[in-house]
């Protein structure tokens, strides 16, 4: 017996959080229903008949919800295709992982120690950019240093940028405002 429980644009079904949205088929179709992101490697929704349907990346051309677009991206550090959030758009579009401390709590043989998560952290933040005339999906680190090195060579033409990514004033909190001023004074080509 399928439960569920409606309250405004969410869907309590099965203990599980569903909420307003609408993916874009490999067609070009556009359904709407109510959608959870699992892990950001699935988009699951109940079908008409009720049965609980899954869709991977490599099946959809993206969805939306409640607002937040999230597009099917190739990382090459988990060797799979994932669901990344679009956190902005401009010159430079920020793609963020929503699964990244889910997806490295365990390992076979035991757990992964806080230590190895916060290494794992300083070597991928879960954020991504994507230059406007560049296919290539580059992983923003996470560690002061590293980050520092990644804005010294992807936002050279930003003197505001380098000059605090050398006095190491970044963390990977800033990430978002990092882009969201790049893309301020950027020149669209």
């Amino acid at each position: 017996m399928l439960g569920f429980l409606l309250t405004n644009e969410k869907c309590i079904c099965q203990n599980q959080e569903f909420e307003e949205g609408y993916y874009i088929t490999l067609k070009n179709d556009t359904v709407h229903n109510l959608l959870k992101n699992a892990n950001s490697m699935y988009l699951v929704f109940y079908n008409k008949k009720g049965f609980m349907k899954k869709l991977t990346p490599s099946q959809v051309k993206g969805f939306t919800i409640s607002g937040v677009e999230y597009v099917p991206m190739y990382l090459k550090e988990f060797d799979l295709k994932y669901f990344l959030a679009i956190k902005q758009r401009g010159c430079i579009t920020l793609f963020q992982y929503e699964g990244i401390d889910s997806r490295y709590q365990m390992l076979p043989g035991g757990a992964v120690t806080g230590a190895d998560i916060g290494n794992f952290r300083n070597h991928v933040s879960g954020f991504y950019i994507k230059k406007s005339h560049d296919d290539n999906l580059f992983a923003i680190p996470g560690g002061k240093r590293l980050l520092a090195d990644f804005i010294l060579k992807h936002f050279s033409d930003n003197e505001e940028l380098v000059t605090k990514a050398k006095n190491l004033e970044y963390t990977y909190k800033d990430i978002e405002l990092i882009i969201e001023k790049y893309n301020k004074n950027c020149i669209q080509e």
